[in-house]
């Protein structure tokens, strides 16, 4: 490695060499750093180290979606190559068709993935991976992605690089397991973890050239506000400002077998999308007034006929009466019903939903109803809202959707942040359908909203 003279800092200096010398098998670092403190140029300064030193050796790179991987990750190594003296298109290249990375100097390659679909990313047998904003993937990929590390003769390693998320997510789980289920006892540990979990802090500040924007970030944010902690200090937190604050995993996401009875009303929001996911959430409503959420499917790349086919699948599993759907894709609400209709699912439709997002104290409006649910108590002074514990990203949405960060000296702003909310979005459409069919509040106070599409 005497090529490379890439003035490492901050917390660069110990995550990159860490694990080489000795060479630790089963290593899994995690760099938790805030915007602009080089972690991606870490993850990649990882990447090169490991290349250079092992001969034929194996690894992976995965992103939320490619997009980041075009934008941000490929960029960063490319740098590092580059610096360290490795030519582009010489001794390296990246075969875009193929999402392969190849280092002719040692005959190593990288395979680039997402973890949108985290079944897609078992099979090849690996030496190293690097996942980069892990915060954004799932904890099915990093499952996935430890089943690959089986390659022998290599000291088997993983690296994770992100900003950190609350410290409800999977990742502050795996590397601050103590602190995690201190704070949540009703969460069970595993029985043991193999390997060695290794975490580093990096703050926007560590990097000369970002300082600037931390001091932008405390103007905008607020020199206390949890989200600068979060994403200028690389620190997991637990979000002050988040939008749904009273959602409790031991009073919500609990085993189904707990749940006073089975829901008698189900239908099944839906949010389209296509580089963004598309998300089915499945609920239903008991005569009591209990809400329950039952499943869920969020994939991306879904083209009509895929989204009819998976509205089939959750009709006949859930028996389902009726979908209710983001208006703004005629086309796909077409393509559902039409397949519903083929399939014999004749009492089974799709339809608009009310889309009216609004605020937490306006209860007419899709968050509003949101929070009173979660809130709800039934006739025996009991919560009335379950979520099954397996809607893994349901649960990532509604525990890092936050509002917006008031500038210093003015009034909180009620509008969430733009953070991924596709299943919370499928959430407000089926929540908004249960009060206006009247299976939740008064029937008939409501003046209904939604529109049954037939099929001729």
């Amino acid at each position: 490695m005497n090529r490379i003279e890439l003035g490492i800092f901050g917390f660069q200096v110990e995550f990159v060499p860490y694990g080489f010398d000795p060479p630790l098998d089963y290593l899994f670092l995690l760099a938790h750093c805030g915007r602009g403190a080089g972690k991606s140029f870490g993850g990649a300064l990882r990447m090169l180290f490991y290349m250079c030193r092992y001969n034929n050796s194996a690894g992976m790179i995965t992103t939320p979606i490619y997009d980041v991987f075009t934008s941000a990750t490929l960029p960063a190594i490319a740098t590092v190559f580059e610096m360290a003296g490795f030519r582009e298109g010489k001794e390296w290249e990246y075969l875009k068709n193929e999402k392969h990375f190849i280092f002719n100097p040692t005959n190593s390659h990288a395979f680039a993935r997402t973890t949108e679909e985290p079944d897609k990313l078992a099979g090849p047998d690996l030496c190293w991976a690097w996942m980069d904003e892990a915060r954004w993937s799932p904890r099915e990929a990093f499952a996935k992605i430890v089943g690959t590390l089986r390659k022998d003769g290599y000291p088997r390693q993983f690296w994770a690089t992100t900003t950190p998320a609350g410290r409800g997510h999977w990742l502050f789980e795996f590397w601050y397991p103590d602190e995690y289920y201190l704070e949540n006892p009703e969460m069970i540990p595993s029985a043991g973890t193999i390997g060695i979990f290794k975490s580093f802090k990096g703050t926007t500040a560590d990097n000369k050239t970002s300082r600037s924007m931390l001091s932008i970030m405390e103007r905008v944010y607020g020199k206390d506000s949890t989200m600068l902690k979060q994403e200028g200090y690389g620190e997991f937190i637990n979000q002050e400002d988040m939008v749904y604050d009273q959602r409790s995993r031991d009073k919500h996401m609990i085993n189904t077998a707990q749940w006073p009875t089975k829901p008698k009303y189900i239908a099944c929001g839906v949010d389209f999308g296509f580089d963004s996911p598309s998300a089915f959430l499945v609920g239903g409503v008991d005569e009591d007034k209990h809400t329950y959420l039952l499943d869920e499917v969020y994939k991306r790349r879904l083209y009509p006929e895929a989204i009819g086919q998976i509205a089939v699948e959750l009709a006949k599993k859930h028996k389902i009466t009726h979908f209710v759907c983001d208006s703004a894709s005629p086309d796909k609400i077409g393509a559902i019903n039409q397949a519903l209709h083929k399939a014999g699912q004749s009492n089974c439709y799709a339809m608009k939903a009310h889309k009216k997002i609004g605020s937490l104290d306006d209860l007419t409006s899709g968050i509003g109803r949101c929070y009173a649910i979660l809130t709800s108590l039934d006739s025996q002074g009991r919560q009335a809202f379950y979520v099954a514990p397996h809607l893994i990203n349901f649960r990532r949405e509604i525990e890092n959707w936050t509002r917006e960060t008031p500038k210093d000296g003015t009034n909180p702003k009620e509008k969430p942040r733009n953070m991924p909310d596709h299943l919370l979005d499928s959430w407000r459409y089926l929540m908004a359908f249960f009060y206006h069919q009247g299976y939740l509040g008064e029937r008939g106070q409501i003046k209904p909203l939604l529109i049954r599409t037939r099929i001729a």
